[in-house]
């Protein structure tokens, strides 16, 4: 017994031990089998509230349109807008200028044939290509419909009037790639004051992240109310679909009650300009012997002997500010900076004070220039989408990354002249 008992007293013993003391966790079992999938949970709120989601579905519309050379078929997006109630009846429709014109090879076409949808009826009607009117450089276009919208204004956007911040929530409404007609995307807005690096975008842009492809382009961009804040005109390509944007609710404000005259809008100002911005390791060029050096400044590239600041600012001048009715305007593109084409929607005979710095020489020079030159003084080809301010006609812009080559162009332009 004493055998068993110590046996006992052992196991006893190395239970209490193994209670007290765990051991090292063994080897993981096998994955037993996946269960049953459970319920769909509840559907979480949307960002669009339901009756703003379905007026800006009903509101906006692709258009279909020939154009070019070749009279190609080409598919776009639009909205319907109104600011008073008198617009109403005039049914007016906004999409891009380049959805209504073409610039190639220095002959300006226009749109030959274009359909567009009814939200009232749901049907295609015709457009009359007469009641087409553009402003090429802020690539903006509106068409007068005919369609009444006296007991639909819901069917109808208006333009915004508060204040649009980095960081506000935004959507692009239209008919990306022409695969998906009236969707949706949303994002940010990450600058409503967008400078072009490359000058190509003259205008003041609203410049956003929410996604867009060709086709999208003339959609509204809108506010979280449904308001619009500025047009899809353009997108940097190359897979970088989350960067574009267009002329902002500002522009938009600016040139649509010129268009509602029937009229192309050739009255805003014709500055003649190619600039450009460029790295600190540019800028340092205009400050000698300083290792500290302002933001500010747009480098000229070009300057049309039509301009008005011809004579007065030279190729690879740098551009800094310009005083307008004792309000000073910053160029460039951080975040209290402008591009020089906000100064194309002031009135004929405005006079500025601009502020200018020469290579290589630490003045400062100033001097008034008077803005007394409108697109109604220059050729009908100088007033096109993405083309400089100067302007040049490259079609191709629209469809290719910016290159981000500006402070190799400025060196080798210094060269150049040198």
């Amino acid at each position: 017994m004493s055998g068993c008992s110590n046996i006992i007293n052992q196991l006893q013993s190395d239970i209490c031990f193994i209670k007290n003391n765990k051991g090292l966790t063994g080897p993981s079992g096998p994955v037993g089998p996946q269960g049953n999938i459970g319920p769909t949970g509840p559907m979480g709120p949307s960002n669009i509230p339901s009756d703003i989601l379905s007026k800006l579905q009903n509101a906006t519309s692709q258009i279909s349109f020939r154009l070019g050379p070749n009279n190609t078929r080409y598919t776009g997006s639009g909205f319907y807008y109104y600011d008073t109630n008198a617009d109403l009846v005039n049914g007016y429709f906004i999409t891009a200028a380049h959805c209504a014109m073409e610039i190639t090879n220095d002959i300006y076409y226009k749109t030959t044939a274009a359909y567009i949808q009814n939200p009232i009826t749901t049907k295609w009607i015709t457009v009359n290509v007469n009641n087409i009117y553009v402003d090429g450089v802020a690539d903006v276009a509106l068409i007068r419909t005919g369609i009444d919208f006296t007991n639909y204004p819901q069917y109808c956007l208006k333009i915004n009037t508060g204040v649009v911040n980095a960081g506000d929530e935004c959507y692009v409404v239209g008919n990306p790639g022409n695969i998906d007609e009236d969707s949706i995307s949303s994002g940010c807005v990450r600058d409503p004051n967008y400078c072009d690096p490359d000058g190509y975008q003259v205008t003041n842009t609203m410049f956003i992240n929410a996604p867009g492809i060709g086709g999208n382009s003339g959609g509204p961009i809108v506010n979280k109310n449904g308001d619009v804040i500025g047009i899809y005109t353009f997108g940097l390509g190359g897979g970088l679909e989350c960067y574009g944007g267009g002329s902002n609710q500002s522009v938009l404000s600016s040139t649509l009650p010129v268009l509602k005259q029937n009229t192309d809008n050739k009255s805003k100002l014709y500055l003649g300009l190619d600039w450009y911005i460029v790295s600190p390791f540019s800028i340092n060029l205009f400050y000698p012997s300083q290792t500290s050096f302002d933001t500010t400044g747009v480098v000229i590239n070009d300057i049309n002997p039509l301009s008005p600041f011809f004579g007065i600012l030279n190729v690879n001048n740098l551009l800094l500010k310009c005083v307008v009715n004792n309000t000073t305007i910053e160029f460039g593109n951080k975040n209290n900076q402008r591009t020089p084409g906000v100064l194309l929607y002031y009135p004929v005979g405005t006079t500025i004070t601009i502020h200018y710095k020469k290579l290589n020489d630490n003045t400062v020079y100033t001097t008034n220039v008077q803005l007394n030159k409108t697109y109604a003084n220059v050729p009908n080809i100088l007033d096109g989408p993405l083309q400089t301010a100067y302007s040049q006609n490259d079609e191709s812009r629209k469809n290719i990354v910016k290159s981000n080559q500006n402070d190799e162009k400025f060196l080798k332009s210094i060269k150049l002249k040198h």
